[in-house]
């Protein structure tokens, strides 16, 4: 009996022992800083966050009439208009960011007629900015999906969108390309530093 009581209080002292081995408060809290700091490196700021989602908002709202265009142009087998909007007509500017018009041109005036128009897309948000690389405006889906600007030629052409924040420190998280070739399709990608003009546009 005395050896098992002694066995007991042996194991006590080593469970006592291994209490007091643990972390002290002040290696508590300091461990608990490093990763609050750690955390904040990897996890964006809610303002980081908001903005993200806002470029992403105007992003998809050229993407998804990009898309209806030519989703629309294989479809029917015929040609489908994507054009930067001037009021309820195709600009000739090349100026995106003022809106857009998807069109079927029906009687091949290149012109979007109020019964031809499928959708008309308001100008995106003051401060942002959808700007080509060259001078097109205006592009025409075929049938096949594929895509050529008004006088025929390929666009292969890429259009950026820059926010209102954008400058030549961030451009890879305030700018957004969308790099379109005569296929048709449209690849989506983050601004390049040294590459993504956000200044001038």
């Amino acid at each position: 009996m005395h050896g098992h009581k002694d066995v007991a209080c042996q194991q006590g002292d080593t469970m006592e022992g291994e209490v007091q081995r643990g972390l002290t408060l002040p290696e508590l809290l300091a461990t608990l800083t490093v990763s609050a700091i750690l955390a904040g490196y990897a996890v964006p700021s809610g303002v980081e966050l908001l903005a993200q989602a806002r470029l992403a908002t105007q992003v998809n709202s050229f993407l998804n009439s990009y898309h209806l265009a030519r989703a629309e142009a294989i479809r029917h087998g015929r040609p489908i208009h994507l054009c930067s909007r001037e009021r309820n007509q195709c600009s000739n500017t090349a100026q995106w960011d003022k809106g857009w018009l998807v069109f079927e041109d029906r009687n091949h005036n290149s012109t979007a007629d109020a019964d031809e128009i499928l959708e008309a897309q308001e100008a995106i948000p003051p401060g942002y900015r959808l700007t080509p690389n060259i001078n097109a405006g205006h592009l025409v889906f075929q049938g096949n999906g594929y895509v050529r600007k008004l006088n025929g030629s390929l666009p292969l052409m890429t259009l950026r969108l820059c926010s209102p924040q954008a400058s030549s420190d961030n451009v890879e998280q305030e700018s957004r390309e969308l790099v379109i070739n005569g296929s048709g399709r449209v690849r989506l990608q983050r601004g390049r530093a040294g590459i993504t003009d956000c200044s001038n546009t």
